[in-house]
């Protein structure tokens, strides 16, 4: 005889009873009785019968032979339909390899964006540039403020109202004036903030937004203040506050979210300091990743071009001004786990290889400067070969690695202050 507890559960029925079966009966010779001894409902489905853990039982199996022993528990529920298999021709399976059917997701918006080009376009035959972007942004701010999920539109809007106030200031801004970097920053900022509150503008793209301006206005300051004058100054500028926001960004993103460290207790505190919950930390938390993700990609927009244009101006320190860049960004995005993040520091990472090699170009053509260009694009053509086996370091090769990457931030410092020139200039008062 076997001493087993019973468990039958059929929806909301849930019986179980303690009895002794013969050990040399099957299970579908007992079952019956079981039930009825239960009072368990008539179901229309074959019984399964399994283990407290789900271990199926075979039923026609005696039960001295199954994993069943005295005191183990048997649990009867109705046995789960399977779903048939699908066959499906060749036609049914092209249409089911479209997935969901939605085609050319977002060309609507990209329509309206076009529009809004053209739009300016044809303006431009009878206003001048700054009235035609104007009308552009005026455009696709009244298509946002009647369909307000178009976000794509609304960065149109942000983009056309910026260079609108750059054109009013300087038309030719595209050549890098200081002025209409200044004012074409403002009239972004203040839309997208408009946008914002309107419920048009994300998370991501105001933070975007707001750190892409931010760098423009340091290149700004690099190009209007007289005591930097080298012509590389802009893009020093630029990739110098690249660098604290990368380095700062995300513990300031955590803490404009209000995310906090929990408190541990000292030495003779209460010991429920620590006890308190932060409430919505889920809602908060998601809300630091998409300000990181915002801040790290409006970093990129701008910090790409300023290392390319920091190269193309050639010469010893802009090559290592990139160097160190591509030296402090490049292993950080390899093991960053975001991929927003890591993507927008490998963009800059190897838009400052890019810059090594157009500064080898672009200046003196020493053989030192070259070799040094030839080594990094030697690194990115093998990327694919060690790149993989970066994230599965030991944690002493790791360490070493880390500690590379903080002195090439160390070492960009002073030597972003040296292509600014303004080390040349004070060299010059003495």
């Amino acid at each position: 005889m076997l001493r087993l507890t019973v468990r039958v559960h059929v929806g909301a029925f849930h019986r179980e009873v303690d009895l002794s079966v013969p050990a040399g009966s099957t299970l579908a010779d007992v079952a019956p009785e079981i039930l009825d001894l239960c009072a368990a409902p008539q179901i229309t489905r074959p019984w399964r019968a399994t283990t407290a853990a789900g271990l199926p039982i075979e039923q026609s199996v005696a039960l001295q032979h199954s994993p069943l022993d005295h005191g183990s528990i048997l649990v009867l529920t109705p046995a789960e339909p399977v779903d048939a298999p699908i066959v499906r021709d060749s036609a049914e399976a092209l249409v089911a390899e479209l997935g969901d059917g939605r085609g050319a997701f977002g060309a609507a918006q990209l329509a309206t964006v076009t529009g809004v080009l053209a739009l300016a376009a044809v303006a431009s035959l009878f206003l001048p540039l700054a009235g035609a972007l104007a009308a552009g942004a005026g455009a696709a701010g009244a298509v946002v403020v009647w369909r307000r999920d178009a976000h794509l539109v609304a960065l149109a809007a942000i983009a056309a109202a910026g260079a609108a106030a750059a054109a009013y200031v300087d038309p030719t801004f595209w050549t890098g004036s200081g002025w209409a970097a200044v004012a074409g920053t403002a009239a972004a900022a203040l839309t997208a903030l408009l946008g914002a509150a309107l419920r048009t503008v994300g998370t991501r793209a105001l933070a975007a937004v707001l750190t892409a301006g931010l760098l423009l206005l340091l290149g700004a300051a690099g190009d209007l203040l007289p005591w930097l004058p080298a012509t590389t100054a802009p893009a020093a500028t630029v990739l110098l506050g690249c660098l604290a926001l990368l380095s700062f960004g995300p513990g300031a993103a955590a803490k404009a979210a209000g995310l906090h460290v929990p408190a541990l207790p000292t030495a003779g505190q209460e010991l429920t300091i620590s006890d308190a919950a932060q409430p919505d930390v889920q809602h908060r938390a998601r809300r630091a990743g998409r300000l990181t993700d915002g801040m790290a990609v409006g970093a990129a927009v701008i910090a790409a071009p300023a290392t390319v244009l920091a190269g193309w101006q050639g010469g010893l320190w802009p090559q290592l001004l990139c160097l160190t860049v591509a030296g402090a960004v490049l292993m950080h995005a390899a093991r960053h786990r975001a991929p927003v993040p890591g993507w927008s520091l490998a963009v800059i990472g190897l838009s400052a290889c890019a810059g090594v090699a157009l500064a080898a170009v672009r200046g003196d053509q020493h053989p030192a400067a070259v070799a040094l260009a030839a080594a990094v694009a030697l690194a990115a053509l093998t990327a694919v070969l060690w790149a993989p086996r970066v994230r599965d370091l030991e944690p002493t090769t790791m360490a070493w690695w880390e500690r590379v990457e903080f002195l090439a931030v160390l070492a960009c410092l002073p030597i972003a202050v040296q292509v600014t020139g303004l080390f040349g200039m004070i060299r010059g008062l003495g």
